[in-house]
């Protein structure tokens, strides 16, 4: 018969096991610089809002793990792996985070980490023992095929008028008009009215030497100058523009009649007709009209 024997105590629990366990001691500096052999350390006061970890290539055993710590790099992934950090003694004091790049330093390694969870804010002390355990990324897979082509979205609304644009430099200026058609030619008539040759009549006023005309235009002014020009023209003669056109002689004026002494001859004692007065009127062309030649006296 096989005696009993009684059941000894339960051992401690054992290490966090992983791909790669690395043991450490924890620093709470905060500073970018080498930790100390067998040390880590991260970035931020607030342990789970870290953004980077020092870490010494020497674990708290002295065992070198440089070689190791410079392939938590190698995966072609963004994220190049998960990095556990948990207490040795205390598995529910932990901190997860995302790998995604490695810097070397002089004495140390530069992990840069990006938190995905914690079991608190602040689950270590200095002092603490710890364990780092990283899982490496597969690398990134090839780019699958493209896709097809999606249907064509709708029409977007019509945008804003834009600005208006700057005027634009002159034109070159215009051919000249043609010559307009020539003005109203008008006559003197003898009584010193002024008349043209269609239905619009023009009189011209002696008070105020007014040419008015019954022409829509309305009342055309001519001075007391043109007037006497006017006066003193003969029937017929051309008128332009309301004023008389000039002459191209100068009318002599009107020489006085004289008597001439009673002619005596031996025929007896007669008186001569004296010649006729010389009239100095204008004709329409402008020239004096011929004199008159006196009748032979009779004696």
């Amino acid at each position: 018969m096989v005696e009993a024997r009684p059941t000894g105590a339960t051992g401690a629990t054992g290490a966090v096991g992983g791909a790669i366990t690395v043991a450490y001691t924890f620093d709470t500096t905060t500073t970018n610089a080498d930790p100390g052999s067998g040390k880590l350390r991260l970035n931020a006061a607030t342990e789970n809002t870290a953004t980077a970890t020092y870490v010494n290539p020497l674990d708290t055993g002295a065992t070198d793990w440089t070689a190791v710590l410079d392939t938590f790099d190698a995966s072609s992934s963004t994220v190049k792996g998960q990095v556990r950090l948990v207490k040795t003694n205390d598995a529910t004091a932990w901190l997860t985070f995302n790998l995604t790049s490695r810097t070397t330093r002089t004495g140390y390694r530069e992990f840069a980490l990006t938190n995905t969870g914690s079991s608190s804010a602040n689950p270590f002390a200095n002092g603490d023992a710890l364990l780092l355990l990283f899982e490496r990324t597969g690398d990134q897979g090839a780019t699958g095929p493209t896709g097809t082509t999606g249907a064509t979205g709708s029409t977007g609304a019509t945008g804003a008028t834009g600005a208006t644009g700057a005027t634009g430099t002159t034109g070159a200026t215009g051919a000249t008009g043609a010559t307009g058609p020539t003005g109203i030619v008008g006559t003197i008539k003898e009584d010193a009215s002024a008349v043209v040759s269609n239905p619009d009549t023009i009189n011209f006023n002696e008070p105020d030497a007014t040419l008015v005309t019954n022409n829509p235009s309305g009342t055309a002014k001519v001075d007391t100058s043109q007037y006497a020009l006017l006066a003193g023209r003969s029937s017929g003669q051309i008128l332009k523009g309301g004023t008389a056109a000039a002459t191209p002689s100068t009318c002599a004026p009107p020489r006085p009649r004289t008597t001439r002494a009673p002619c005596t001859s031996g025929r007896g004692s007669a008186t001569r007709r004296p010649p006729a007065c010389r009239v100095s009127r204008c004709g329409p062309t402008g020239s004096p009209p011929p004199r008159a030649r006196p009748s032979p006296a009779s004696i």
